[in-house]
């Protein structure tokens, strides 16, 4: 299915990797992916409900061309199917905003998942879908976490397909647990 003229204009302002509308496009192959920060946020109301707060900032440099950026925003309303002391899977649904030049609210989902192997490791998972007008977002992180007291800290492979722009890449990450 080929995009429509609106949606390839609205679509220049995401990302400039492998799109036919973008501008660097005439470079050639990508050499390397954007640069991606990520955090989130989780809080639990009950023993079965919760909240999610994720903000996504992506951006990237290529020399002769202006930086381009792009903010994703997403609130979600989790639902704990499966929470025991070694298992916790969740999905949630909500609310995403795309910021930057394109400016539009979408529908998000989510799936999250984490095992514990033997204590202090486990082995988790988190996907997040969002659809906006003419276009979505796909993420997805894999990987392990080591736990100290409240800390954590692991690292995850992870994927993202931003309005056909493809792109993975490894993730260092750090949290907290209340």
């Amino acid at each position: 299915m080929r995009p429509t003229r609106r949606c390839a204009k609205m679509m220049r302002p995401l990302l400039s990797i492998p799109t036919r509308t973008a501008s660097i496009s005439k470079i050639g192959k990508i050499k390397r992916p954007p640069t991606t920060v990520a955090t989130r946020s989780k809080i639990r109301f009950a023993s079965r409900f919760g909240a999610k707060l994720s903000y996504r900032h992506f951006w990237e440099k290529w020399r002769g061309y202006p930086t381009e950026h792009l903010d994703a925003l997403s609130l979600t309303a989790q639902y704990y199917r499966i929470r025991t002391e070694h298992v916790s899977l969740a999905w949630g649904v909500g609310a995403s905003y795309v910021g930057n030049q394109v400016q539009q609210w979408g529908f998000a989902l989510t799936s999250d998942g984490e095992v514990f192997i033997r204590k202090p490791f486990s082995f988790a998972y988190a996907l997040q879908f969002t659809t906006f007008d003419y276009s979505g977002m796909f993420s997805v992180s894999v990987g392990g976490n080591y736990y100290y007291k409240n800390y954590y800290m692991g690292a995850k492979y992870q994927y993202h397909n931003i309005a056909s722009a493809k792109f993975s890449g490894m993730l260092l990450s750090v949290g907290m647990s209340f």
